[in-house]
């Protein structure tokens, strides 16, 4: 059978079928650790985790006993002295000689009384430092570099303490609409920074005595969380996104997106020492980034509720995220990590004039702790015809290592082109799906798209799932051969160097896990491609 007769409507009509997303063997990212003890019913809001130095885990819950120490690693917890229930616990802060304080509001009567408590013994008994006022509830606080605390209210301002909480002075912060101090970041050598929850961020440069509006505008008006690099740079979490600020919160740029409803909510940041970058949201989980907020991965979750409120990292380095149901430490799971930008998750090629060819290359890592299994990439959609992978072999990579792969735009059709190029990996992130667009004029119908520079031959056809094309060209070339199953799927795919006029036999197998029925074969070599009908019985 000649391949110059196959026509390749055949196979535009077979790809116009919805193709059904690639089932992916992913592993869990996070295990979940056990929940503290209480004694309300169900599970509990984890606000904020602590590891101490000696590698204690500390939690702060908003129901229940409210805080929590673990020895363990989280396997189980014991309710510190002296908190019972309706100690909700809001968060922690460590003083330079290692002294744990944690904020807890207790339900008194129907009155919200505000404590502040002081460990000397890795958490497991506190003290109440009495001096702090008890109808002031807190939002934020913060244990600086120059030995002096911080608390951020709500609605009234903000407290300042030199002598480890045993006295406390109320500076007068107020921002533009009284609104509350969510967040305080120490920024060293006396300089602090306040989020507020519509007002933008405030800077003090003398430890407090006086501030500043910083910025402000619509997308960094209400602020969640504040974060610091070891550059120095200023890392903001707000309804609408992640921002940063080189230049010590002067100017900002958006490194994530969270849409533009405010829906969502970037609820902490942490940078680690070797700039990655850690965020978690209230409705969406947690990202990562390994290349400076240029493209970010979602670990895939699996948590009973996906507002994600702390990150935290342990001794050992495992991450520790608490949400609003309990709380989860991660595995040593491979994650995929494809550079390209998560707000549209797309290649987009641009305009093309047949037969013009375009290139994108994308770099795979592993940012995950075990070895990362790609056993398949495939291009499915409408346009599948018009994209190619190089290398397309299934690859390994361990922990840290990245590949690189080129993805090819080669038009044989005018108009939009869009496909999907879809990996199977063990990944336990997200990434599995990339959109490729593009846009090609310049094909002047049928008739040219047939004119290729190769003929071949099929045997056998029908087959059992394989069996061998014989390819002459009529000059010396570099091709790739795949073959896809009615959903558009790839289901085999090879690479091969042909030479003019000299006869090569591809030998080709369909696995036996797929079914029988009518695939398509796909030849490309330069700017040319062409399909061929394959009817498998089993």
């Amino acid at each position: 059978m000649s391949i110059i007769s196959i026509s390749v409507r055949i196979f535009t009509v077979i790809c116009f079928i919805s193709a059904t997303s690639i089932p992916t063997i992913a592993q869990d990212y996070w295990e979940k650790l056990a929940s503290p003890p209480s004694a309300h019913p169900g599970p509990l809001s984890v606000s904020k985790i602590l590891i101490t130095k000696q590698g204690t885990y500390l939690c702060a819950t908003s129901e229940g006993s409210g805080v929590y120490r673990s020895v363990n690693r989280g396997t189980s917890w014991i309710t510190s002295t002296p908190y019972v229930n309706y100690d909700h616990g809001i968060t922690y802060c460590v003083n330079l000689t290692g002294d744990i304080f944690v904020v807890t509001n207790n339900a008194n009567g129907g009155n919200e009384i505000t404590k502040i408590g002081r460990s000397t013994d890795d958490g497991v008994s506190y003290k109440n430092q009495p001096a702090y006022p008890s109808n002031k509830t807190v939002n934020s606080m913060i244990c600086t570099s120059t030995g002096t605390l911080f608390i951020g209210t709500n609605r009234d301002g903000i407290y300042r303490s030199t002598d480890d909480a045993a006295s406390w002075q109320h500076i007068e912060f107020k921002a533009i609409t009284d609104s509350s101090t969510t967040c305080l970041l120490d920024g060293d050598n006396g300089i602090i920074y306040a989020g507020t929850n519509a007002d933008g961020i405030y800077q003090s440069k003398n430890n407090g005595d006086t501030w500043t509006p910083l910025y402000y505008n619509i997308t960094l008006s209400n602020i969640k969380s504040l974060a610091k690099d070891k550059n120095g740079y200023l890392y903001a979490g707000s309804n609408y996104g992640a921002y940063r600020s080189k230049d010590a919160g002067i100017t900002w740029e958006e490194i994530f997106s969270s849409g533009s409803s405010g829906s969502t909510a970037v609820s902490d940041i942490i940078v680690t020492s070797q700039g990655r970058i850690y965020l978690t949201m209230l409705g969406n989980g947690t990202y990562c980034s390994i290349d400076n907020g240029k493209s970010w991965t979602q670990l895939i979750t699996g948590f009973k509720s996906n507002n994600v409120n702390t990150i935290a990292v342990d001794s050992t380095g495992n991450f520790l995220v608490g949400t609003s149901l309990d709380m989860y430490r991660n595995t040593n799971a491979p994650v995929l990590n494809a550079s390209i930008d998560i707000n549209n998750q797309e290649i987009n090629f641009g305009d093309l004039t047949y037969p013009e060819q375009k290139d994108s290359i994308i770099t795979i890592t592993n940012i995950g702790n075990s070895m990362l299994e790609v056993s398949n990439m495939s291009i499915n959609g409408i346009s599948a015809a018009s994209f190619q992978i190089t290398p397309s072999s299934a690859f390994s990579l361990s922990s840290g290592q990245s590949k690189q792969i080129t993805i090819h735009c080669k038009p044989n059709k005018n108009g939009d082109l869009e496909a999907n190029l879809k990996f199977t990996s063990n990944s336990a992130g997200e990434t599995s799906e990339i959109r490729l667009l593009g846009f090609s004029s310049g094909v002047n119908g049928i008739n040219e798209m047939e004119d290729f520079p190769f003929t071949g031959n099929l045997s056998p056809n029908p087959s059992v799932g394989n069996g061998t094309f014989t390819l002459t060209s009529e000059k010396n070339s570099n091709g790739t051969f795949s073959i896809f199953n009615m959903l558009g799927i790839s289901v085999f795919s090879r690479e091969f160097t042909i030479t003019s006029n000299a006869p090569l036999m591809l030998h080709w197998n369909i696995p036996f896990s797929n079914s029988a029925g009518l695939y398509q074969g796909i030849f490309t070599i330069g700017h040319k491609s062409v399909s061929i009908p394959i009817i498998v019985i089993r």
